[in-house]
């Protein structure tokens, strides 16, 4: 059981304190998150994640993060037809990133797309969001966080019903805090992907998107680090 854990919100102090019993935890955001909003704080950086920035000329930038599967961490399918997709990418000047789970091997591309591009799953995606227009995902945490971008996010659920039934349970009611539009199937997925890289209309939930940013974000500036560290700072006084 930790002494000391840190917060985005008061919604999430709460899950907190029912996960893993903190002695004391404090809403102070992620320092993570401090680039979110404020991308300069890693102009010196250069990285793979600078690299991959530099490398990349389209004009759209997707990413998609699915969760880790507790089941077919190996040999899970996902139902995407990789070629028409790289070719939807082409016609619309735009590259498809994939971030897989550390320990989640279970898209291998079995050919290379000149479009498509599965990252190392040990890199930092964070210095990537001010580049990326989309975030595809489907039930990881990540987009409550890329919500500090007030970009639009794709939710990717093609297998809800067994993730919530083999892998794991929520929180929260999936439908009430996913503010953005939901693909089942591939062919769904295709759909509003071409939408998107059209004309952009792919928008956020002008109602949903707001609140459930400011649920689980209390702060959206960049001074995370500075109050992790005043607490830290006034812990160790106490002591």
């Amino acid at each position: 059981t930790p002494d000391f854990m840190i917060a985005t919100s008061d919604k999430i102090k709460g899950y907190f304190y029912s996960a893993f019993g903190a002695k004391q935890i404090e809403v102070t955001g992620y320092p993570r998150n401090d680039i979110i909003s404020n991308p300069k704080l890693y102009d010196y950086y250069l990285g793979f994640e600078q690299q991959i920035i530099d490398s990349i000329t389209t004009k759209k930038i997707i990413l998609y993060t699915p969760t880790f599967r507790d089941t077919k961490r190996y040999n899970r399918k996902t139902p995407i037809e990789w070629e028409q997709l790289n070719n939807l990418l082409k016609n619309n000047s735009a590259t498809f990133l994939i971030k897989l789970h550390r320990n989640d091997y279970s898209i291998v591309m079995k050919e290379e797309f000149s479009n498509i591009r599965v990252l190392s799953s040990n890199i930092d995606i964070y210095p990537l969001f001010s580049k990326v227009d989309l975030l595809i995902t489907d039930y990881s945490s990540i987009f409550f966080d890329f919500l500090l971008t007030n970009k639009p996010v794709l939710f990717f659920p093609y297998d809800k019903n067994s993730y919530l039934t083999q892998d794991r349970s929520l929180y929260d009611d999936y439908d009430k805090v996913t503010p953005g539009k939901k693909a089942y199937t591939f062919k769904e997925l295709y759909d509003n992907l071409n939408n998107f890289l059209l004309d952009s209309s792919l928008e956020n939930d002008v109602v949903k998107y707001p609140k459930i940013k400011d649920e689980y974000n209390k702060f959206s500036d960049d001074q995370a680090s500075k109050r992790v560290f005043e607490k830290l700072l006034s812990i160790t006084i106490e002591i």
